[in-house]
């Protein structure tokens, strides 16, 4: 199984009708091949939505969308400002894309990985996902093995876990070698690393240095 995941950056402000628009166009869409996941973001990168299309494999992919299809897909061009697909091989633990809901809020989680390194980490990551779930469900895994269309390529696992009942959340993906810690402006934790209390804790992935920054004041 592969699945698709298509990001909009949207303008400010228009996400609630962008999402009437697809609900909208969605009764014919869902008819030719079913709809993972849709959700929208309100923390990190805003003003974006993300939906997701699991299908059997390409060519599945390419004769669903050959077809014509009535009211799809839904007018939202005036709101676009940039849109990224990616395609993303489902891991051997990603549970199927059937009809269910864990709650509002899923993080997100983007690696990515040295070439070549993805298997690898897939494998150790299957040694050691029964444990996890007995924590909180996964929603999806995979890994790409084509770019983003739109900014550049990438190659590494994607998972989708959910956190509690509230509003979607995607969490921006990490640069190799960067050690990055971030919480609320309302918070101020201690970063596990240096030991040292601030809102944001980055490091260096040429000198190894920690540089401390307060987010929001």
């Amino acid at each position: 199984m592969i699945f698709e995941m298509r990001t909009y950056r949207l303008q400010p402000g228009s996400v609630p009708e962008v999402e009437k628009r697809f609900e909208e166009a969605l009764t014919e869409r869902v008819k030719v091949s079913p709809l993972g996941a849709f959700f929208h973001t309100e923390v990190g990168p805003l003003n974006h939505i993300i939906h997701i299309w699991p299908y059997d494999d390409l060519q599945h992919r390419t004769r669903v969308r050959s077809q014509s299809i009535p009211n799809w897909p839904p007018k939202i061009q005036e709101f676009e400002v940039e849109m990224e697909s990616k395609i993303v091989n489902a891991a051997p633990f990603c549970p199927a894309f059937t009809p269910r809901q864990y709650g509002n809020l899923y993080e997100i989680r983007t690696y990515t990985m040295l070439p070549g390194a993805a298997p690898t980490v897939i494998e150790r990551w299957a040694e050691r996902i029964e444990g996890r779930v007995k924590l909180s469900p996964l929603a999806a895994a995979g890994h790409t093995s084509s770019g983003r269309s739109i900014n550049g390529s990438t190659s590494g696992p994607t998972r989708m876990r959910p956190i509690v009942s509230a509003s979607a959340t995607r969490r921006a993906p990490r640069a190799p070698g960067h050690l990055i810690h971030a919480v609320s402006s309302s918070s101020r934790r201690t970063c596990s690393s240096c030991q040292r209390r601030s809102r944001r804790c980055d490091r260096s992935p040429t000198t190894g240095t920690l540089t401390h920054q307060a987010l929001g004041g």
